[in-house]
């Protein structure tokens, strides 16, 4: 797609940008070259529409116009979603069709428990 259908296909989803949900838009190199939609409102709420109060925080603080008002990618793993059932499970217990689920290893199965416990971090050995 075009970069016109592109900030068209933004504006349908998360509204018109304003210089309330983006004070800095004006100062953009591009303001004023390129006609947005106006009067466009948010559409997340019609687009996921199973997500509760805190998934939609989440998302639309995730894909705010202005980048001051952005989620850092710490304060999104820490936003109140991801503490709300149902919470997050290691792959291999994840529900899959029976055709597509691969069997796990018990290597990849323990791999899954390690990084729950550790966030993420692989334990290292230590050098001799």
């Amino acid at each position: 797609k075009t970069e016109v259908e592109q900030v068209d296909y933004i504006c349908s989803l998360l509204g018109t940008p304003t210089a309330a949900t983006w004070p800095s838009l004006e100062t953009m190199p591009l303001y004023g070259k390129v006609e947005l939609p106006q009067g466009r409102e948010s559409q997340l709420k019609s687009h996921f529409p199973t997500l509760k109060e805190h998934g939609m925080d989440l998302i639309s603080r995730l894909l705010a116009f202005a980048p001051a008002a952005r989620l850092s990618a710490r304060d999104a793993l820490n936003h109140p979603y991801f503490q709300e059932p149902p919470l997050a499970r290691p792959n291999n217990l994840m529900p899959a069709p029976k055709d597509l689920k691969a069997p796990v290893s018990r290597t990849q199965a323990n791999a899954d428990k390690t990084s729950l416990l550790t966030g993420g971090a692989r334990p290292t050995k230590p050098k001799v």
